[in-house]
């Protein structure tokens, strides 16, 4: 079984899901509802999002951007991103302008099979949303580090 890892702005530590850091990300999420990204296989993702998913503010709608180009335009509190790597330059400058408008009524909770900062590096994706989706890092690995 994976092991979790989260990444805080200058450290990484593994969190068992028995461990008492995964229930303080868990009291996190009940208490403050931050943007998480999850980075990890789709079965891992899969995974964490059924860990997560009681935590997170109703209603929860999930946009699959290589399913549909445009942003959901139903009322929710909670936007599941899935394979955020994947957005072109125009569905990330609508997701910005979408969290920049709504930010204090809407949580992100986004996931991507790898890392996402190698991208924002070579410009491949924005700078400004990797920040603002990257509030709370999971990152689920096959192996304790």
């Amino acid at each position: 079984m994976p092991v979790p890892k989260m990444s805080g702005a200058n450290e990484t530590f593994v969190v068992h899901r028995e461990d008492r850091r995964f229930a303080e990300l868990l009291s996190l999420l009940r208490r403050s509802r931050p943007n998480v990204l999850v980075v990890g296989s789709s079965a891992d993702t899969d995974r964490a999002f059924e860990l997560m998913y009681q935590y997170l503010r109703t209603p929860i709608v999930a946009w699959i951007p290589r399913e549909s180009r445009d942003l959901p335009a139903a009322s929710f509190r909670t936007l599941v991103v899935r394979d955020v790597d994947r957005l072109d330059s125009t569905q990330q400058g609508n997701l910005v302008a979408m969290m920049c408008r709504l930010a204090a009524d809407i949580q992100v909770v986004s996931t991507a099979k790898a890392p996402l900062f190698p991208l924002v590096e070579r410009g491949a994706f924005l700078d400004r949303l990797y920040y603002q989706l990257n509030i709370v890092y999971l990152e689920l690995t096959d192996h304790a580090a």
